[in-house]
């Protein structure tokens, strides 16, 4: 298993913790934080393990800004500046489904 493997899965295991934990707020808040954290950092393990592959740095370099531009990916690594930078992580009502909804 590669590292980047081990990190998605990481991040898989908090996001189903996440939706085990969604009716209790206390419980659900670390395990949605980790998720959100383990999820950001996949980028930077992605070009760490890959990138002595210039076939990688050639599909990704303009892939990655693709990617960055996706609605998704904007609305998680905000999510993760804010809490690592700003304030504490907090799930609005409507937020919280919008995390249990995707599939892990």
């Amino acid at each position: 298993m590669t590292s980047t493997q081990r990190k998605l899965e990481r991040a898989r295991y908090f996001l189903r913790r996440a939706k085990n934990t969604a009716n209790d707020y206390d419980a659900f808040i670390p395990n949605i934080n980790a998720f959100v954290a383990n999820l950001n950092s996949v980028w930077g393990i992605v070009t760490n393990e890959f990138s002595s592959i210039p076939e990688f740095n050639e599909w990704y370099d303009p892939k990655e800004h693709e990617l960055f531009a996706l609605p998704v990916v904007k609305f998680f690594r905000e999510k993760r500046r804010l809490t690592e930078h700003i304030k504490p992580f907090e799930a609005e009502k409507d937020e919280k489904s919008f995390y249990t909804s995707f599939e892990d």
